[in-house]
């Protein structure tokens, strides 16, 4: 017995609906996907912006305590909100090495990038991580942070691994040029009298400016800065100090042009 034409008919918008229903369940599971995908790289996104910032604000307050984020082990002057080391103290060079410098920053991403991560919530995720352990190589173009933390997102049933060990961050920084030149001011104190030629020319060469500033107190304060390699300008500044029989006649000269 056949199908009389009026169930075909029937048959067939039925079959149409389902298959209707089919397109648009599948539609709408790969928007909801595409929308879960957004939603995870922006995660993401807020948690590479964090080290980024961190590591910047290293830089930045190395550059304001002459290389150091936790107190120095020599002689500072104390402004209360930062510490301004001594390179030079009556006779002794207290110059830090760069590896030390290294050292500080490498603290001060691992003091603060959770700190930075547990500033912000997003709701319906959960923001685990390990502790970081963060490794810094001073360059002459830029600072390396190779930043060793895995931080666990999860939503519902949904988890992902973030290693920030893949995203390297390399910071364009002069920190390694100004540190060359700060040695060789330095180390200029064991020699009769500074080449103020060869302190020029090293400047120049690196597109450096150089100040210094009476401190009072028989003390000079050497300011570096420079500003082509970010967009606001970079500082980085220390302190010398000079005994009753040294006048520092040198430097004064450098300080004003002479």
């Amino acid at each position: 017995m056949g199908m009389k034409k009026g169930q075909v008919s029937i048959f067939i918008i039925v079959a149409i609906a389902i298959l209707a229903a089919i397109v648009i369940f599948f539609f709408l599971k790969g928007e909801m996907g595409d929308v879960q995908s957004t939603e995870w790289e922006t995660v993401e996104s807020i948690i590479l912006d964090c080290a980024d910032d961190v590591t910047q604000d290293s830089l930045e307050l190395i550059g304001v305590q002459g290389g150091f984020y936790n107190e120095p082990p020599y002689y500072y002057f104390d402004m209360e909100w930062a510490y301004i080391p001594y390179y030079y103290y009556e006779g002794e060079l207290l110059m830090p090495e760069n590896s030390v410098i290294e050292g500080e920053l490498s603290d001060y991403v691992d003091d603060n990038l959770v700190g930075c991560l547990e500033s912000f919530e997003i709701e319906g995720y959960e923001i685990t991580h390990s502790e970081p352990s963060t490794k810094v190589s001073i360059e002459e173009e830029q600072v390396g942070f190779d930043i060793d933390m895995i931080v666990n997102i999860k939503k519902g049933e949904m988890t992902s691994q973030l290693n920030l060990a893949e995203f390297p961050a390399n910071k364009p920084s002069a920190l390694g040029k100004i540190l060359d030149v700060a040695e060789y001011i330095t180390d200029s104190h064991l020699e009769p009298e500074i080449c103020l030629t060869c302190l020029y020319e090293m400047l120049e060469d690196r597109e450096l400016y150089l100040d210094f500033v009476d401190f009072g107190n028989s003390s000079t304060l050497v300011v570096f800065s420079e500003n082509k390699t970010s967009e606001n300008p970079y500082a980085f500044e220390f302190l010398n100090k000079y005994t009753a029989e040294e006048s520092g006649l040198e430097l004064q000269e450098v300080a004003n042009g002479n």
